[in-house]
């Protein structure tokens, strides 16, 4: 295989050619991979990779770390100096370096390393740094922490994280979790709900059936929603350190608004009192002076 040696691992280039007369591949050992003459690398011709050493348990075998398909020398640099940055972490610490080097062998090609920051504040916090926290794992356990709160506050919580937040977010690892992961939810969420309003519309009574009883989300429950959220995230990132930033914070919802309240007015209680009807659905406020002379009468 084709080297170029770096301090901090091996640098390669391979290609796909294969051998006229095998058929096999020829990866490193194709003579493309260098500008006629044997000089320096060809510019377009392979693609650039590397591998780096892992730690081990004293019983475990040679282990490392593989990537490639970069298109250039500086990118395939820039993430094997991420990778060592990682193992650097561990400061002298044979086990957490082991820890370190788990979570970067489990790493799936093509998906990007785990975030310095993020790693380094797991382990100031004395989480394991190879243990991925699913955003489902998180919630639960942050449910079950919240001590002290309004019974009606914890039901909220534990309803929103189990009829929505989990379903919708409870597979992704909590330091992948992004922005475009939460404004997926609250579209999915948008769709169910239109879904419902039109089956409760409908004319068919099979349709409406379906829907017996189901009350679509308003505007002011997708804020609570996104408030639980908030709030949880928020703690992922102060108390338990497993995040560096709260990818929730930024999220545009409709407003939720209150309904403009209506004055009774002389003229709206006469009417209530003439044909039983409410002047409006809004909320009302009394008039002062008509809610005194209507007790009176009553």
């Amino acid at each position: 295989m084709t080297r170029a040696r770096s301090p901090e691992g091996a640098l390669t280039k391979r290609c796909t050619c294969t051998d006229p007369d095998t058929g096999k591949r020829l990866g490193g050992r194709c003579p493309k991979l260098r500008r006629p003459g044997g000089g320096s690398w060809h510019p377009t011709h392979g693609v650039w990779g590397y591998q780096l050493e892992l730690p081990i348990r004293p019983t475990q075998p040679r282990r490392q770390l593989r990537r490639s398909g970069f298109d250039d020398r500086d990118a395939a640099t820039a993430e094997l100096r991420h990778a060592r940055a990682l193992l650097d972490l561990a400061a002298g610490d044979p086990h957490l370096a082991i820890e370190v080097g788990d979570l970067l062998h489990a790493c799936r090609p093509g998906t990007p390393l785990p975030d310095r920051d993020a790693i380094a504040a797991r382990i100031r916090a004395g989480v394991p740094a190879s243990v991925p926290t699913t955003t489902g794992e998180y919630l639960t356990t942050w449910l079950e922490g919240r001590r002290g709160l309004a019974e009606k506050t914890l039901r909220g919580y534990s309803d929103h994280i189990r009829q929505y937040l989990i379903p919708h977010l409870g597979k992704i690892p909590i330091q992948n979790l992004r922005t475009s992961h939460i404004e997926a939810m609250f579209t999915a969420i948008g769709r169910q709900q239109d879904t419902i309003r039109a089956a409760r519309a409908s004319t068919d009574p099979e349709i409406r059936a379906k829907v017996k009883g189901v009350r679509p989300m308003e505007a002011a429950s997708i804020q609570r929603l996104y408030a639980t959220l908030r709030k949880a995230l928020n703690d992922a990132v102060i108390r338990a350190k497993l995040i560096p930033t709260n990818p929730a914070l930024g999220i545009e919802l409709p407003t939720a608004r209150r309904p403009k309240a209506r004055v009774w007015t002389a003229k709206a209680v006469e009417h209530w009192q003439a044909t039983g009807k409410r002047p409006s659905t809004a909320a009302a406020v009394w008039d002062h002076g008509w809610s005194s002379r209507l007790r009176r009468r009553v």
